[in-house]
């Protein structure tokens, strides 16, 4: 049986250093922290916050987006990123249910992703980080590699990619609030349970394994 574990929004709360890194190329704080993320949760992308509120160019946008690439995995912006609070008690949980925990995220540095899940101590609970940079979808990084997948295995994310993944490859699905993506979004994937945040994802494995016992 296999986790399927998303990392930014699901287990770890990056929104710090994103708006961090947003106001550092920027150069403003006209948009604030809580604007930024209500705009992000419905489905604002950073190109139309760019373009329309902040009145950048295409040109200027496209600088931005290739500085933002550059820029958003390095140390010092890593740094600023926190666990979920119970992240480790749901993946030591998990572990004890038997399951394998695997990473799969849109990240671009599989290297920079190990290096920061061993500084937050929590890289010993998977069994492999599998990067889906774009344009790879998650659903191609899971297929190329090589893995089985079974009807009891999951997928968690909080995002729309993720709950597509799930549906694609017939993995059940857990979709959290606690990331970038809202409530009314993520109901439109129809995942098979809907979380505030990942703490809440053990009592599913519970009832789940005794459906099936009964």
């Amino acid at each position: 049986m296999n986790i399927f574990f998303d990392l930014d929004g699901t287990l770890i709360d990056n929104k710090r250093r994103m708006y961090r890194l947003f106001c550092d190329l920027t150069k403003q704080n006209e948009i604030s922290f809580d604007q930024y993320w209500m705009l992000k949760r419905f489905m604002i992308n950073q190109y139309d916050i760019l373009t329309v509120l902040l009145d950048y160019t295409d040109e200027q946008a496209k600088a931005f987006q290739a500085s933002w690439l550059a820029t958003v995995e390095t140390p010092d912006y890593l740094q600023m990123d926190e666990l979920f609070e119970g992240t480790e008690s749901v993946l030591e949980t998990c572990l004890q249910n038997g399951f394998q925990l695997y990473l799969i995220t849109a990240r671009q540095s599989e290297n920079a992703t190990i290096r920061q899940l061993m500084n937050l101590r929590i890289h010993h609970f998977f069994k492999s980080c599998i990067i889906a940079s774009p344009p790879r979808s998650k659903v191609k990084a899971l297929l190329e590699a090589g893995l089985s997948f079974a009807e009891d295995d999951w997928l968690i994310g909080d995002t729309m990619e993720d709950m597509t993944a799930a549906s694609a490859l017939h993995l059940r699905s857990a979709a959290v609030l606690s990331g970038s993506t809202g409530m009314s979004v993520l109901q439109e994937a129809n995942p098979d349970v809907l979380l505030r945040d990942i703490s809440e994802f053990p009592a599913h494995i519970s009832l789940h394994s005794l459906a099936k016992s009964v």
